[in-house]
């Protein structure tokens, strides 16, 4: 009797052929006790990308089981996971690896696979990663930056952690979730998922509203910063990309509130306010930081930074010598 497939590892492939091997081996080297599947999109790649996964596919044909696209479907604005991803998924838990980011344990699924096996209350299961740079350095960054005190937190405990620290803590290449997540995502998608430009935020949020999260201390992958095609890579390129980021998770958030019927309102909107204010800073709209409606903006900055500011929005000019003088 053939062994039923327990985990389903989601890989979206684009122009990844300088870093790919190092992602598909992650994947082929794990030790377990179960059967599981690879299931790679490659979005119409021009860079040999797909010459590669087809060397894998014909080695290990039990577990690539790759799509090729001729032509790129997320510029089409095309789900790839609810279109090519999901239909296909056969198992209970589903992890993540984009083909730029890698796996650096080989006992990685079988840990994630135990831990959501004892702890049915946990939808999700995620761990620290380490950054690489693009040439594939190993950098003294990790994410989280900050680990939670706990190791298994529910919504609220999430919200206060995010509250104090990084919006986004957790890297993708660290997410295992059960299939009961995706579901939710892809065939009963609440509002806050389908405004959503970012899938991975939807993917912490939405199991958060099964379970909890479980939150492994040891470092099970990498992740690359800046690399060719990527999302860091992408927002690099101007203030503007990141303005349009911030305001979609501002409509999330918001969306988010409502969803839950405004339980965790109070530390929703404080998010949110750190949100408003990183905008505002962006694109030099100082004086809104000084409205009535946003006094609470303030108190997240420090007195030089509200005298920064201050000067910045009401006496430019000043502030365009001062800036001149110390430029040199």
């Amino acid at each position: 009797m053939e062994q039923e497939i327990m985990v389903s590892i989601s890989c979206l492939v684009y122009n990844h052929a300088k870093y790919l091997r190092k992602c598909l081996d992650g994947f082929v080297m794990q030790k377990t006790n179960f059967k599981f599947e690879v299931l790679i999109h490659d979005d119409a790649s021009t860079d040999g990308s797909q010459d590669i996964i087809r060397e894998y596919e014909e080695k290990y044909p039990d577990i690539i089981k790759p799509i090729y696209q001729t032509e790129n479907q997320y510029s089409k604005h095309i789900s790839i996971g609810k279109t090519y991803q999901y239909p296909r998924l056969k198992g209970k838990y589903i992890a993540f690896c984009e083909g730029d980011d890698y796996w650096c344990d080989d006992h990685k699924l079988q840990k994630q696979f135990d831990i959501m096996e004892m702890n049915s209350d946990c939808s999700m299961c995620v761990h620290r990663v380490q950054d690489v740079s693009e040439c594939g350095e190993l950098l003294n960054k990790f994410r989280p930056f900050d680990e939670p005190v706990l190791n298994k937190f529910d919504l609220n405990e999430y919200l206060k952690f995010i509250s104090n620290g990084k919006f986004h803590p957790f890297q993708t290449s660290s997410y295992f979730i059960r299939r009961e997540v995706y579901e939710k995502i892809n065939m009963d998608t609440p509002d806050y998922a389908k405004i959503s430009k970012v899938g991975d935020v939807i993917i912490v949020l939405t199991s958060l509203t099964i379970g909890k999260i479980y939150y492994l201390s040891a470092v099970l992958s990498n992740y690359r910063i800046c690399s060719v095609g990527s999302w860091s890579a992408r927002l690099k390129k101007s203030n503007d990309s990141i303005v349009l980021n911030e305001n979609n998770m501002i409509d999330v958030l918001e969306s988010f509130n409502e969803y839950t019927k405004f339980e965790y309102d109070e530390l929703l909107n404080e998010i949110i306010l750190s949100k408003k204010l990183s905008v505002y800073i962006l694109t030099e709209r100082y004086k809104l930081l000084f409205e009535k409606s946003n006094r609470k903006l303030l108190k997240k900055l420090s007195y030089k930074e509200r005298l920064f500011y201050f000067l910045m929005a009401y006496f430019p000019w000043l502030m365009s010598k001062y800036l001149k003088i110390k430029g040199g």
